[in-house]
């Protein structure tokens, strides 16, 4: 059983098909209250934790979230204020390894801060989901639109590859971009797309 919103999971699961991999979950949350919804809600990274046996990091504002995530997960939780924190002080507390199978990157008002904040240098990633919303941004002047082009420049620069570019979710438009390394790009080549709707990627 997947559980995030737009397939995140299920990719990582198809992308990198591995037992015992690490993830960095940013932004786990739900931005709701979570006391009626199922355990798991649109979590990008509970599937692997419990299906594939992967650990990793788990970081949210919400107190409430990581309060009832312990009820059921056992990797590394934790309540940071990003517009306070940086994050690579929460990863090296955490013993995060240098090489992390995937990074879901979903902390709204403050992801600019956190994608320019991240140790690119250091810690290397296999896939990435970055959310963008750019289905908010009304031309290529926006706040959004910039944002977006400087995290795909920079993300060019340190030779990743776009997979999916602008990925749409039902009743919104394009909302994130799927990134992957080399490796991961030369044996899902097939896969490459732009603004395709997340319920027609063929995983």
């Amino acid at each position: 059983m997947f559980f995030s919103q737009i397939r995140q999971d299920e990719a990582a699961n198809y992308l990198l098909d591995k037992d015992n991999g690490y993830f960095l979950d940013i932004g786990a949350g739900t931005n709701f209250e979570t006391n009626w919804r199922p355990p798991g809600y649109h979590s990008d990274t509970l599937f692997l934790e419990k299906q594939r046996g992967w650990t990793g990091i788990c970081i949210d504002l919400e107190q409430y979230w990581i309060d009832s995530s312990k009820l059921f997960r056992s990797c590394d939780l934790v309540r940071a204020d990003l517009i306070e924190e940086n994050i690579n002080d929460i990863l090296e507390r955490c013993n995060c390894p240098d090489t992390i199978d995937y990074i879901s990157m979903d902390v709204d008002a403050v992801q600019d801060k956190v994608f320019n904040d991240f140790d690119f240098d250091k810690y290397k990633f296999k896939f990435m989901t970055i959310e963008h919303n750019l289905y908010l941004s009304k031309d290529n002047k926006s706040n959004f639109a910039i944002e977006c082009e400087s995290w795909r420049s920079k993300l060019h620069d340190l030779k990743y590859r776009l997979l999916i570019k602008n990925v749409i979710f039902d009743g919104h438009g394009p909302v994130e971009d799927w990134w992957v390394d080399q490796e991961l790009f030369d044996r899902h080549s097939d896969l490459q797309a732009s603004d395709i709707n997340c319920k027609d990627i063929k995983l």
